[in-house]
């Protein structure tokens, strides 16, 4: 059974995940939700979710893919050292990570994205220059580069196919 790791950062949005979650629960995959200290969280949509544990309190060593949706995330959330840690441990294992929309500013400024290209909303490479400065924009609604999958969050369903089709592959 695959292992399936969702970061719930505060106001982190539903809307560009919710396809691939679906995707993960018809699939059977067991769904573990991490947030930086354990308690929950409210997303962008108002919505209270509850988290399984803490990243600082974690080794996603069993993981097989883990979910960055985007948000309306301050310099606070993905600037902290606790999502930091946890997400260079997790890419030591070069295991899949799926970044949708906003999400990809996380992975640049735990500094993962060095020459990486990726797909995001217009306007985020502007907005955060300064942490996507060493990765590659591209216009497209989905982007696999190394061991990251990124969405502008347009196509949903696109998104989800192929996060799925890549994880079973390697595995």
């Amino acid at each position: 059974m695959y292992k399936v790791g969702l970061v719930a950062l505060p106001r982190f949005a539903l809307a560009g995940v919710s396809t691939l979650l679906q995707s993960v629960q018809e699939r059977e995959w067991r769904l573990r939700v991490f947030s930086l200290a354990g308690d929950s969280v409210t997303t962008a949509e108002g919505l209270r979710v509850m988290a399984d544990a803490a990243m600082q309190d974690t080794v996603p060593l069993d993981l097989h893919l883990l979910v960055i949706p985007g948000g309306h995330y301050t310099s606070e959330i993905w600037n902290d050292t606790r999502l930091h840690r946890f997400l260079r441990q997790y890419d030591g294992q070069r295991r899949w990570i799926a970044t949708a929309s906003e999400g990809i500013i996380c992975v640049a400024a735990a500094g993962l994205l060095g020459g990486t290209m990726y797909s995001a909303p217009e306007g985020v490479d502007s907005a955060f220059a300064h942490l996507l400065r060493h990765a590659i924009r591209r216009q497209s609604p989905v982007t696999v580069d190394a061991n990251v999958i990124s969405s502008d969050g347009t196509e949903p369903a696109t998104f989800a196919n192929v996060v799925c089709q890549r994880v079973e592959l390697q595995f």
